[in-house]
């Protein structure tokens, strides 16, 4: 058994997991370095530790809310080990029960904790009242609205400001802003959860009109690329429905929406098009498995 859950990892996790002392792994998103930590952290608690004496820090309440409770998990999986003797299963259980309130947090609230803690040290200049202000409470969207308002009155201010007015007209929805606001604050979001957000910025800063352009020239033709795709699976659609009246017309309004789409001279062109109408989904008890399947695909086309 053991063999088999060590064949899950690769050779560079198993290197991180299984190397003791002072370790330092550097490695990019999604390659598993929480799975990695999740693992040494069982590791130290299975040979005696206790999850009062670890400390892990993430960079967002997410990360750390899943490290608990991956850690929860494998605590309870550890216990219903049928070899685990009855001395320490009873060590696993009371560990399982200090998951809840164990030093796993990101790094901003482990160092207001310290702050907290030691304010009457002076390190920081503040005392044991401040609030640390996230991106997802009242007050830090509040500040992040606040701050694109700003922009946004800026950008409405100054009327040689091309870009901005370019941007407005593609994304203009509805006699409203909201659409480009949301696409900044995602944006926004993507950037701030990573590590090397300040870089990464200064990077995108340097990109000139012809770098962007071709930026957006790759998103339009990999958007022709599905729209191509989409319509092979429409004809298919047409040619199993033909000579049905109404399942070809909700048909012919696709392929047409999707004609429309593929005859974009660019990628802002295909982003300004307004949202289509089409048929509602029509069946009938006596329909067929097969022609219920058929009708089904099409709505998922739609």
């Amino acid at each position: 058994m053991e063999e088999k859950k060590e064949d899950k990892y690769t050779a560079e996790q198993r290197l991180a997991i299984e190397t003791t002392g002072k370790t330092i792994v550097s490695a990019s998103a999604g390659s598993g370095k929480t799975t990695v930590m999740i693992e040494k952290i069982i590791r130290f608690i299975r040979d005696g530790g206790k999850v009062s004496e670890i400390l892990a820090v993430t960079f967002t309440k997410k990360a750390a809310s899943q490290m608990k409770e991956k850690l929860r998990k494998a605590l309870i999986s550890a216990i219903n080990e049928p070899n685990v003797d009855s001395a320490r299963r009873q060590a696993l259980k009371e560990q399982l029960e200090e998951v809840s309130t164990a030093d796993i947090s990101t790094i901003h609230s482990f160092c207001s904790r310290l702050i907290r803690t030691y304010f009457y040290e002076e390190v920081a200049g503040v005392d044991n009242a401040f609030r640390v202000i996230g991106g997802d409470d009242a007050d830090g969207t509040a500040l992040k609205n606040g701050a694109l308002d700003e922009l946004f009155d800026e950008g409405y201010a100054n009327k040689t400001d091309d870009d901005f007015t370019h941007l407005i007209s593609v994304y203009w929805r509805k006699k409203s802003d909201n659409a480009l606001r949301k696409n900044m604050l995602s944006a926004y979001e993507k950037l701030r959860n990573r590590a090397d957000y300040r870089e990464t910025l200064e990077n995108m800063l340097a990109y000139d009109r012809a770098t962007f352009d071709n930026v957006c020239e790759d998103l339009h033709t990999r958007l022709k690329r599905k729209i191509s795709y989409y319509l092979s699976l429409v004809g298919e659609e047409k040619t199993y429905f033909d000579g049905d009246e109404t399942q070809m017309k909700r048909c012919v309004e696709i392929e047409n929406a999707l004609q429309e789409i593929l005859t974009t001279p660019d990628y802002f062109s295909a982003c300004a098009l307004k949202k289509p109408s089409f048929s509602p989904k029509t069946s009938s008890k006596k329909d067929s498995a097969e022609r219920k399947a058929h009708i089904e695909r099409v709505a998922s086309l739609k």
